[in-house]
């Protein structure tokens, strides 16, 4: 199975790096999707490596994003809601846009990993060539 993950991967020119029982998939924007082999299994996850737009310096998964996406956008709201009085209206636009914004960026990487973790699994399958 991981022979033929390689050759599609080569195939279609993706950049990957091949280790003992791992695969890595380098996606740009800092994105990478890591296919482990576990006895007869098959383990296909992501993360973020440092300075991406969602998670900075840190390394999360997709998942660990949203949850800290929306903990900052609350705190963030919570923060210049109580400090600025004078400008709630401004703020609480800026913060749905600053929510909407990580939203859209979230839901770009979301897609990217489970439409290649599909592709992939085609792939394993015999499904597509």
């Amino acid at each position: 199975m991981k022979e033929k993950i390689i050759l599609k991967l080569k195939k279609y020119n993706y950049s990957y790096r091949n280790f003992d029982n791992i695969i890595f998939i380098d996606l740009k924007f800092n994105q990478t999707i890591k296919i482990s082999f576990v006895e007869d299994k098959i383990l296909i996850t992501n993360f973020f490596r440092g300075l991406n737009i969602l998670s900075g310096r840190l390394k999360f998964d997709i998942n660990n994003v949203l949850v800290l996406q929306t903990i900052i956008s609350i705190l963030g709201s919570l923060y210049f809601f109580i400090f600025t009085p004078n400008l709630r209206t401004n703020i609480i636009m800026f913060m749905l846009l600053t929510i909407y914004f990580h939203l859209l960026w979230f839901l770009f990487y979301l897609f990217r990993f489970y439409f290649l973790k599909k592709i992939i699994i085609d792939w394993i399958d015999n499904k597509i060539e």
